[in-house]
């Protein structure tokens, strides 16, 4: 009988913390990762150097009217804040990252009908992405703004689930 376990699983969660004065409204969701976070896991295991390469920024972005393009409209990308691991028994090893959005750094107006990502990304590559709304976006004034709380982990499938 064959214990290894063969499959893994990505799993992202993303909260958006809107941070009103003193009060703070929460909404989760789950991110999806991009071909070259997979790539830079791979090139880690193998012992490359991968820091110069790592995510350092949360961009936001939206899609061309045509084609599949999305193009930031952020004056530049936020440089994220806080980059760590942690560990529980639930989720295992993540990484974590935390960027903020603000309204005076946001260079073109939002439309309800535009589509609109968040991702984490380097200078040359992105990780990961998040589709956010409209009216998600429409809740950073000059007086709101975001705290994107981004988490990504790669598991055991069996272990996931387990766990649900």
């Amino acid at each position: 009988m064959n214990t290894n376990k063969t499959d893994v699983l990505y799993r992202g969660n993303v909260d958006i913390l809107y941070k009103i004065g003193d009060t703070t409204i929460k909404k989760t969701s789950h991110n999806s990762g991009c071909d070259y976070l997979f790539m830079f896991v791979a090139l880690c295991l193998c012992g490359n150097n991968m820091s110069e390469q790592s995510p350092k920024y949360l961009d936001l972005r939206k899609k061309q009217s045509s084609g599949d393009a999305y193009e930031s409209i952020l004056h530049s990308p936020s440089v994220l804040t806080g980059k760590y691991v942690s560990y529980s028994e639930t989720n295992g090893y993540e990484a974590r990252f935390t960027g903020v959005i603000q309204k005076k750094y946001i260079s073109d107006e939002l439309s309800q009908d535009g589509e609109y990502r968040f991702y984490i990304c380097s200078d040359t590559e992105d990780f990961a992405y998040l589709d956010v709304s409209e009216d998600s976006l429409s809740k950073i004034t000059d007086t709101v703004y975001a705290i994107v709380e981004w988490a990504m982990s790669v598991k055991n499938a069996e272990e996931q689930e387990e766990q649900q």
